[in-house]
């Protein structure tokens, strides 16, 4: 083999060129995802605004668990009465606005008498009188010493037809009498102070029991019954 040239072999450096990266799968997927999300952001709205639009809208509204009541107040019968003030008595009542009055009498001299009612004339109960207040003073010489000695006296007498109840009239304790006088019914009011004696009489001519009208009438007049200074 001697004497054959041998020509060393050249090594040619290989093509290491990269796999080429395809960048067009990539871009695709990124709109797709975008589109989806978009589609799902606007179902997502649609639905809340499809919801929202099939409540009903409540404005100012208030839940309690117990609405509370105001009551009405009840209209005083009584307001636009007139007023009776008698100094000697130190005393005021009020009576119907149609209704007049008389007086007589002196509580110095004896007794004292107002009548009220409609066409009174008189210083006594007559046929149109309703209400009469009589006041005197406490007498040792009489036994009228107190309201029960003054009842016990109006009723003697009359014990068949008598009622007799224990009452109050402007936080001072009395009596409340009815009984038939004439064939009418009178109720009898009778409590004392200062020593003196009141009588408050409520008639009903003619009948022989007070109608339910004049009664609450009576029960109204008696509740406006006040001291005075």
């Amino acid at each position: 083999m001697d004497g054959i040239n041998q020509t060393p072999q050249t090594q040619q450096p290989l093509n290491q060129t990269p796999f080429p990266v395809n960048h067009s799968s990539k871009s695709k997927v990124i709109p797709i995802i975008l589109g989806v999300v978009a589609v799902v952001a606007i179902a997502i709205g649609a639905y809340a605004l499809g919801t929202k639009q099939s409540q009903p809208v409540v404005k100012n509204q208030q839940i309690s668990a117990s609405p509370t009541t105001i009551p009405t107040p009840t209209p005083d019968p009584t307001a636009n009465w007139k007023t009776y003030t008698n100094v000697s008595g130190n005393f005021s009542i009020k009576y119907p606005s149609e209704w007049t009055y008389v007086a007589g009498g002196s509580i110095n001299t004896g007794t004292e008498t107002i009548s009220f009612g409609q066409n009174v004339s008189g210083i006594t109960e007559d046929t149109d009188s309703k209400m009469s207040i009589q006041m005197q003073k406490t007498s040792a010489g009489t036994g009228i010493v107190d309201a029960k000695s003054y009842k016990d006296a109006i009723i003697k007498g009359k014990a068949s037809s008598v009622t007799t109840l224990s009452t109050t009239v402007d936080n001072v304790d009395g009596f409340k009498t009815t009984y038939i006088d004439g064939g009418k019914e009178v109720e009898n009011i009778i409590f004392d102070k200062n020593n003196l004696i009141y009588s408050i009489m409520f008639v009903q001519h003619g009948k022989s029991s007070i109608t339910i009208e004049d009664r609450n009438t009576f029960d109204q007049i008696l509740s406006t019954f006040r001291f005075t200074p």
